[in-house]
């Protein structure tokens, strides 16, 4: 048997196929995202709406317990400002464009999801393709 150690280019040339690898796997992932036509919006898992990301507005939901939180689409983007959950952790959410994205607002008991123009519940995402 042939033993020999490992030198620095052979930790060089590992690293470097790791390393295109990833790029190869991020881009492909990048290339499939399917940008969102409209957001629907559920509370207590009843659709309330659906709204084209295409018109910017704003929206306000009433969740659980009467409390509200507004929903803005701007730019082809949805995000939620001012809810009345404790959290806030919708706010913190940030911004939605791409299909599949979601917001959930927990305590509210509402969901703002992204949608594509072919979208269907039973898609499969970008890694199981």
């Amino acid at each position: 048997m042939i033993s020999r150690r490992l030198t620095v280019w052979d930790i060089i040339t590992v690293a470097a196929l790791l390393l295109l690898t990833g790029a190869a796997a991020l881009s492909v992932s990048a290339l499939r995202r399917e940008k969102a036509d409209r957001i629907v919006i559920s509370s207590a898992g009843e659709v309330i709406g659906s709204y084209p990301l295409g018109e910017d507005r704003r929206i306000t939901v009433t969740g659980k317990g009467g409390q509200t939180l507004t929903v803005v689409i701007s730019g082809g983007e949805a995000y939620v400002c001012d809810a009345e959950c404790p959290g806030k952790d919708c706010e913190k959410t940030g911004r939605i464009s791409n299909a599949g994205g979601t917001i959930v607002c927990v305590p509210l008991g509402i969901v703002i999801r992204a949608e594509g123009a072919g979208a269907s519940g039973g898609e499969y995402d970008g890694l199981a393709g």
